[in-house]
């Protein structure tokens, strides 16, 4: 098939403007794909879910402490059903355009929690060793709630 006539008589590199007006326009890409998104609006249940987990996290931690009976066995389902919460918070955060602050933040969240089964496993967890989680995690639940108490409000 022929090229048709306008094609034939117009030099390459005007072919090409819109092309390259594209990729120096704001949010340009010859990907094909969107511009990235604005922050996400704030989630009440991020926010409630997060707190929710302090409050779980920090009752585990007093009552681990202050129970003679408190060896790793006892709470090995505690462990299990924690994962599980911060894997559903997980989920909720990558559904987010911009939510890798926040996934990095359950990451660390993730590490300490890994951290305390080590040391509990090892044996009954001092009231020491409670607090020096308590302190972990609360700086990992402050700073995901600081980062989804700073978005717009919908």
């Amino acid at each position: 098939m022929p090229l048709p006539h306008v094609l034939r008589r117009t030099p390459a590199a005007l072919l090409l403007l819109p092309l390259l007006a594209a990729c120096a326009a704001p949010g340009g890409s010859t990907s094909g794909s969107a511009p990235s998104p604005a922050s996400a609006a704030y989630d009440p249940k991020i926010d409630d879910t997060v707190t929710a987990m302090q409050l779980d996290a920090d009752n585990f931690l007093t009552n681990i402490a202050t129970t003679p009976d408190g060896t790793y066995a006892r709470f090995v389902t505690w462990y299990s059903e924690f994962e599980m919460k911060l894997r559903a918070l997980l989920v909720r955060i990558d559904a987010r355009p911009d939510g890798a602050a926040a996934h990095a933040r359950v990451d660390e969240a993730a590490r300490d929690l890994e951290a305390l089964r080590e040391v509990h496993k090892a044996g009954v967890l001092s009231q020491d060793d409670a607090q020096k989680f308590r302190v972990k995690l609360n700086a990992d639940w402050t700073a995901l709630l600081a980062l989804e108490l700073a978005r717009p409000r919908g």
